[in-house]
């Protein structure tokens, strides 16, 4: 209730009376009524003054004349867009990696209903498409439930391994159109961000993304998804605790001819290793595996299901998880093995951002999507970002990185190690190639 106050001063006049001759005039009062209007919100209040025919200030009284007007209150919005922005994460710390607890709870219902709007407004003004150039690429299988989710979609890219940051590149120079968004592992997307091709305005907590998950040295990215690099195990020739939690524990005749790892992984991994033991120690621990006989094949894995080598180190995320599941193979974290996150960005030159923000958005955190990767025979479902509850631990390989996590045994991929990183992978590399 608000009140507002008017003060009216109305005059009351005295008139004289003289006595005069024997006789007493009588007076003559002539009374008008002044209207006046005072405006209040809502209404028009009509206030009659009594005055005479001429202004004549005189001694009066102030009377205060109070109104009261009813203002309605103000009715919160509360738009899709307020409610996002109101959400807060259900922080659980796992090693370097912030997890939300209530991202299925609390956020994906809301992000659920963004990726409605944006499906709408990807047909509308994109035609339903988008470009995805990557490592691997959109599948067939990726496109198939992309559209039966989404339909009218259309995703369409190349499969091109670590070849994919020069393609961008040379697209770019050469004016060729190329992908709508950038992303996978540091060392393939920052040269593209280097080159001022990725969007750095974008801003995915809109669509429902909780900032934890923005990536930390770039927040116009957020983290998909993750890899990380495991020391596989026949477990008919060793077990999870004889073979060493820390790779420089290899350094010993037991050991010897008993490794085998894979151009693949290898020189990447030693990169990480170098970031937390030194340059100089992990390329003395290359050279010395490789005089006891660390065996570099494309085969590697198939090796070790076998019985044919006791240990692949160092191995990928994903390399023997059927055998994980027949029991044939064991597999464990390592100490100085890296976390190498995911990003995802959009390009500056997207032709359609929306359509491929829908899709990266709906393979990263659609939980409708896992679950129906789940209950398909053998599936191997992609890896969840750690941030998100449940689901990384679906992954086999996912669930021993966790558990290393919390043993201290990984670090955190950020843009400050890349140059560690690449440098020592060229040397391993040249080293290996020398051999």
């Amino acid at each position: 209730m608000m009140r507002y106050l008017l003060l009216l001063a109305v005059g009351m006049i005295a008139m004289s009376i003289a006595a005069c001759g024997g006789a007493v005039p009588t007076p003559v009062i002539v009374e008008v009524t002044k209207i006046v209007e005072v405006q209040v919100p809502g209404e028009t209040k009509i206030i009659e003054v009594p005055g005479e025919t001429k202004i004549v200030e005189v001694p009066g009284e102030t009377k205060i004349v109070e109104v009261e007007v009813e203002v309605p209150a103000a009715v919160p919005t509360n738009t899709l867009d307020d409610q996002i922005a109101a959400l807060t994460c259900d922080v659980k710390k796992v090693g370097p990696v912030t997890r939300c607890m209530n991202f299925h709870s609390d956020y994906w219902p809301l992000m659920k209903l963004k990726l409605d709007e944006l499906h709408k407004e990807a047909l509308a003004e994109e035609g339903g498409n988008a470009v995805n150039w990557s490592y691997s690429g959109p599948s067939q299988g990726r496109h198939d439930d992309f559209a039966r989710y989404y339909p009218g979609m259309n995703v369409t890219g190349q499969s091109l391994q670590y070849g994919v940051t020069a393609a961008v590149l040379i697209a770019d120079a050469t004016g060729q159109p190329y992908s709508d968004d950038a992303g996978s592992s540091t060392i393939l997307w920052k040269p593209i961000d280097d080159a001022g091709l990725v969007d750095r305005d974008w801003d995915w907590t809109q669509y429902g993304v909780p900032k934890e998950f923005l990536a930390v040295d770039a927040p116009y990215m957020f983290y998909r998804g993750e890899g990380g690099f495991l020391t596989w195990y026949n477990t008919s020739l060793t077990s999870g605790a004889e073979v060493p939690d820390d790779p420089r524990d290899f350094v010993d005749s037991k050991w010897d001819g008993r490794i085998v790892s894979s151009m693949r992984f290898l020189p990447y991994a030693f990169g990480q290793l170098a970031f937390r033991i030194g340059e100089e120690e992990a390329v003395a621990l290359l050279e010395q595996l490789l005089d006891q006989g660390l065996l570099i094949s494309n085969d590697a894995a198939n090796l070790v299901a076998s019985g044919e080598k006791a240990v692949m180190w160092p191995g990928g995320d994903s390399s023997l998880i059927p055998q994980v599941v027949e029991g044939i193979v064991g597999v464990k974290s390592y100490y100085g093995a890296g976390v190498y996150p995911f990003y995802q960005g959009i390009m500056k030159k997207a032709v359609n951002p929306k359509g491929i923000a829908l899709y990266q958005l709906f393979r990263a955190f659609s939980p409708d999507y896992y679950e129906e990767q789940l209950a398909k025979p053998g599936k191997v479902i992609d890896r969840a970002w750690f941030g998100v509850p449940r689901f990384p631990e679906l992954h086999l390989g996912n669930q021993a990185i966790l558990a290393g996590m919390e043993k201290g045994h990984y670090h955190f991929e950020t843009l400050g190690a890349t140059e560690t990183i690449t440098k020592v992978q060229a040397r391993v590399t040249e080293i290996i190639l020398s051999r």
